[in-house]
Order: C-alpha cells, then sequence, then structure tokens
C-alpha cells in the first residue's frame, strides 16, 4: 500500500467496513489492494499475457521523479519526446504512467 500512496499518490479511504483490505481513491478511480500472503509465490502470466495498471497524470516529469526517488522499479523510463513510462510494484504488477 506504501508503494501506491507514496509513488502515485492515492490517497487511503477510511471507512466502516470490517474487511481490512485497504481501499485507496487514485484520481477518480477507487482501488483495493489485497496482501499477498504467500511472498514465494510470484505472479504467473502466460508470455501473452500481461497485468497492467494505466494511470494518466498531468505532471509526467514530476511523476517520473517521483517514482525514482521512492524506488520504483522502472520497467521502461521517461524518455525526451515519449509522455509515458512503466514501472512495477512490489509485486510485479506493471503499471504505465501516462502524460494527459
Amino acid at each position: 500500500m506504501a508503494f501506491y500512496r507514496k509513488v502515485l499518490g492515492a490517497e487511503l479511504l477510511q471507512g466502516d467496513d470490517p474487511i481490512t483490505c485497504p481501499w485507496l481513491q487514485l484520481g477518480g478511480l477507487t482501488i483495493t489492494l489485497l496482501e499477498n500472503t504467500d511472498r514465494s509465490s510470484q505472479l504467473s502470466f502466460s508470455e501473452q499475457a500481461m497485468a497492467t495498471l494505466l494511470v494518466f497524470t498531468d505532471d509526467i516529469s514530476g511523476a517520473f521523479d517521483r517514482a525514482t526517488r521512492w524506488g520504483a522499479r522502472v520497467i521502461e523510463p521517461l524518455v525526451e519526446g515519449n509522455a509515458n513510462f512503466l514501472i512495477a510494484d512490489p509485486d510485479g504488477i506493471y503499471i504505465e504512467v501516462a502524460g494527459e
């Protein structure tokens, strides 16, 4: 959860739900994160499949700086002339960050 809050700027939503999974507000999107209790297992997808979260920002340079400052694993860096980059969360889920 810290990754999503620090790197992507998601806000933790508080509620009365007795279920302990956290809910986060990421722009106009509400997401929940389920803990991977078996850290020995990695997510497994076929070579043709990929789990990706796409996030839009109005400050692509600032988003890339924040991601690298907080230690995000960079898959495809922000390159001059491009308006997107690709990082991975601690569980290996790819997150593409694109400029609006």
